[in-house]
This record gives C-alpha cells, structure tokens and sequence, in this order.
C-alpha cells in the first residue's frame, strides 16, 4: 500500500495511474510496449507489478532517448510535414 495525502492507495491504483499516464506519451513505439504489457498481462490473467512496469517504462524511454527516437514524428505526422514541405 502506498499512503497519499492520508489516504492509503494499493498497487491497482498505481498501475491504474501508470498506465493511462505512459499510454499518452508522445511515442508510438513507447505507447505500444505499454498496451503489450497491460494485454499480457489481461491474457495470462495476472496482476502488473508497478516497480516492473515503471522499470520496462524507463528502460525503453532511456533507449528511445539514446536512439535518438523519443521525439520523431510518427509515419503519419512525417508523411505531413513531407507534404507541406
């Protein structure tokens, strides 16, 4: 259990949080991982350990990062933006 602001908060709730926070990051390839792991997990019908979740989060943004991939266009914006051009 996690207390906050005095009120006691289970690991659900953090995954819960986690979750919809990383599935609006500005990366498809982050935003996927992150469906595959919450569908696995539906899959094999077992519960997502939130210290895990927030270390396959890190790791793969730290990768992104240093692949110089965080922060590209995805196809569709890049298809865009080569047409305005």
């Amino acid at each position: 259990m996690i207390m906050a602001n005095g009120a006691k908060r289970s690991d659900d709730d953090l995954v819960t949080a986690l979750l919809r926070t990383y599935k609006r990051a500005p990366n498809e390839e982050f935003v996927g991982l992150i469906w595959a792991i919450k569908n696995e997990a539906e899959r094999e019908n077992t519960e997502i350990d939130p210290e895990d979740l927030m270390i396959w989060a890190s790791t793969r943004y730290n990768n992104l990062v240093c692949q110089k991939q965080w922060n590209c266009p995805n196809h569709r914006d890049a298809k865009i933006l080569a047409l305005e051009s």
